[in-house]
């Protein structure tokens, strides 16, 4: 009589078990995009919401270099892929590039010039269209890197998989 019960308990729960597993698959098969990824910029209107019947059409990716802080005596920075290296001289310092396809990192470099703190970031900024005309911009930091005093140096360097990326989708 125990070993029936025993193996009538370890089917019911099994059964169970595989029909919970069923039923959140089902449940997450039908879920669609409900919202616009959250923006992390500084502006004061939040991004816009997709319906929950939309889908997106494209995505672009842009790239964005940031060297804030103080350098008295100046700065070197250089900043962009492995294939274009552009380059600037003052803090604080802001600049996008649009991604490029079979880029291999993304990166910004910032000598001191003697004294001064400073901290530099990488940005990834997409810009997704929906199919029901919303677009929504997400930004997010994916490298940070901080210098401080005599020549040191704030190199954030972002190696993602997507640092070759320019646009997704129709």
């Amino acid at each position: 009589m125990q070993h029936k019960t025993r193996t009538r308990l370890g089917i019911g729960a099994g059964v169970v078990i595989i029909a919970s597993i069923i039923g959140g698959i089902a449940g997450n098969s039908t879920t669609a995009p409900t919202s616009a990824a959250p923006s992390s910029s500084p502006s004061s209107s939040p991004s816009p919401k997709a319906s929950e019947k939309s889908y997106i059409v494209s995505e672009t990716i842009r790239w964005g270099y940031r060297v804030t802080g103080s350098a008295p005596y100046g700065v070197d920075i250089t900043y962009g892929n492995d294939s274009d290296h552009l380059g600037a001289s003052a803090v604080p310092f802001y600049a996008t590039l649009h991604g490029k396809a079979g880029a291999l990192y993304q990166q910004v470099y910032a000598q001191l010039n003697g004294a001064g703190d400073i901290t530099a970031k990488v940005y990834k900024i997409t810009t997704a269209r929906y199919s029901d005309g919303i677009t929504a911009h997400h930004r997010e930091v994916v490298a940070t890197a901080h210098a401080t005093g005599g020549y040191n140096i704030a190199h954030a360097e972002y190696f993602g998989l997507d640092a070759g990326l320019s646009h997704v989708g129709g």
